[in-house]
């Protein structure tokens, strides 16, 4: 579900809210999503929640479709410094979410869960600084 524009690339962020923002920019850039989507995560996660993180390295930050999502996608973002959770965990990817029912939301899930579960592909996703190579690993 995850377009090669799709995937951004950064060194690192301030914060938990500009994570959001930074991982949506695509979805909002092809209208995807609306900027209420954007604030309707922040608001609903102000601080980075474990309930949205998968095998401590991966967020997956999304809201209701009514929030302004207008077609379904996703988008990943690489944070190569990470952003840490806790002195036990910092994640280094976050995928936004933007489905438009809860079937394409549970297969997004699933599809992801495979993703955060491969340690060869997430170990390769943590080496390489290329979009294009990042998306080719998710496509495995």
């Amino acid at each position: 579900m995850i377009k090669q524009e799709h995937v951004v690339i950064r060194e690192s962020v301030r914060d938990w809210r500009e994570a959001i923002y930074e991982a949506s920019k695509p979805l909002l850039a092809d209208l995807s999503i609306t900027n209420s989507y954007i604030t309707a995560m922040q608001a609903e996660y102000p601080v980075l929640s474990p309930n949205i993180i998968l095998r401590s390295n991966v967020a997956i930050p999304h809201v209701a479709p009514e929030h302004g999502v207008n077609q379904v996608s996703m988008s990943l973002l690489k944070l190569k410094k990470g952003l840490e959770v806790d002195q036990k965990i910092r994640i280094h990817f976050v995928v936004v979410i933007a489905a438009i029912d809860k079937l394409q939301h549970l297969d997004a899930l699933r599809e992801l869960m495979e993703l955060a579960s491969n340690e060869s592909i997430l170990s390769k996703m943590l080496e390489t600084d290329d979009t294009r190579k990042l998306f080719q690993l998710i496509q495995v």
